[in-house]
């Protein structure tokens, strides 16, 4: 279907609630809250006083570069010791996406695949080692092989048709995040849409193994937990997370998010919690996935967006892409240990536990054409 066609749908459905994924349009719910515009993140701005406050956090840039049009998520490889992009190249063009391979210090660009369709999301298998890539938009999903640049791509949705003149086209659903289930290479994939679903992918031959239903309106995080066999997904409309048995493919329980229109997921499978994101309310919500009950709420000042849990040091990072920061926890003690603030907005995460180094996403506002002004960025962060 032409690109063009699909960006408006996308968008008209998105905007029936609100502007802001990671995500412009479905891409917003993808990984962003939802699209920001021009005047959005100017009404979004910390304060200077904001600012000279959070810049005296221990944590600080140590690098920051520009890289491309349309940034979102980064994955970070330790057994390469690389970091990886995803770029969709902007959206009122025919380009496809590109995958970059950046050097970990100094950002700057090492190698970079071309892809068929615009990128958004990301995770890697050490193993193999395979990228697979995102395209919410075309509603696919690509494996990128690093080592022989072999690519792959799964349709997920045959495209439909565009609707009568009046009539509104029915949103998604569209990919939005994956988790990498290591044990019985199976990919899962949160599929955003008005009847969301979960798609589970054979990760060796990128074929799809079992279409999950019954996700409600817009599916967005997921992560998984190897050894209990358990899959996470937050629901945005009713603001729920839904449970599911790897084993059998069913949903064996729904819990209360902890907060309006939950968004991303982070797991702490040792320590029995999972962290939920949420793009209308200002905590980070704190569950216990033996009970489902709410262990606490991180009071993070803002809305959040992408989470990412370091077993390694106990911390928790957050991207607050409205409020401009990025917030660091002490998972123990559940206090605020760092933050840092921005110009653009954060959106993505990667993290090298190794090295206490935290790489972010820096979005630049759109126009009305979905246009910025200058390419996304990223920077590193280290305390």
């Amino acid at each position: 279907m032409h690109q063009h066609h699909v960006l408006r749908s996308a968008t008209s459905a998105i905007r029936r609630t609100m502007l802001g994924w990671g995500t412009v349009s479905v891409v917003a719910l993808t990984f962003s809250p939802l699209l920001l515009s021009s005047a959005d993140a100017a009404n979004a701005a910390p304060s200077a006083t904001e600012q000279s406050e959070q810049h005296s956090s221990s944590w600080h840039v140590a690098q920051q570069a520009a890289v491309a049009d349309g940034v979102y998520e980064l994955v970070w490889s330790p057994s390469l010791k690389a970091l990886f992009a995803a770029a969709a190249n902007g959206f009122e063009n025919e380009r496809g996406g590109t995958v970059y391979r950046l050097d970990p210090q100094t950002l700057k660009i090492e190698q970079q695949w071309t892809l068929p369709h615009k990128a958004f999301g990301l995770t890697f298998d050490e193993r193999t080692p395979t990228l697979f890539v995102g395209h919410t938009l075309d509603q696919a999903i690509s494996a990128l092989n690093v080592d022989s640049g072999a690519i792959k791509t799964l349709q997920l949705v045959e495209p439909t048709p565009e609707p009568v003149e009046g009539e509104e086209k029915p949103f998604g659903p569209n990919p939005r995040e994956m988790t990498l289930d290591p044990v019985t290479e199976t990919l899962y994939i949160s599929g955003v849409g008005d009847d969301s679903v979960v798609w589970a992918i054979d990760a060796k031959t990128l074929t799809l193994k079992k279409t999950l239903p019954d996700f409600g309106v817009w599916a967005t995080g997921i992560v998984v937990d190897s050894a209990a066999q358990r899959l996470y997904v937050s629901t945005y409309k009713d603001s729920s997370v839904r449970v599911v048995d790897t084993s059998s493919g069913e949903i064996v329980a729904r819990w209360a998010a902890g907060g309006e229109n939950p968004l991303n997921l982070a797991l702490d499978a040792k320590g029995h919690r999972l962290f939920v994101t949420h793009a209308k309310s200002d905590t980070v919500s704190v569950i216990d996935t033996r009970s489902g009950k709410i262990m606490h709420q991180l009071d993070a000042g803002a809305s959040s967006l992408a989470v990412k849990f370091d077993a390694h040091a106990q911390r928790l990072y957050v991207t607050q892409r409205d409020a401009h920061r990025v917030m660091i926890f002490d998972t123990e003690n559940y206090r605020r240990v760092g933050e840092q603030m921005f110009e653009t907005m954060p959106n993505s995460l990667a993290f090298d536990p190794d090295n206490a180094t935290v790489w972010v996403s820096l979005k630049q506002p759109l126009d009305d054409k979905y246009q910025s002004k200058a390419p996304d960025g990223i920077a590193r962060l280290v305390p």
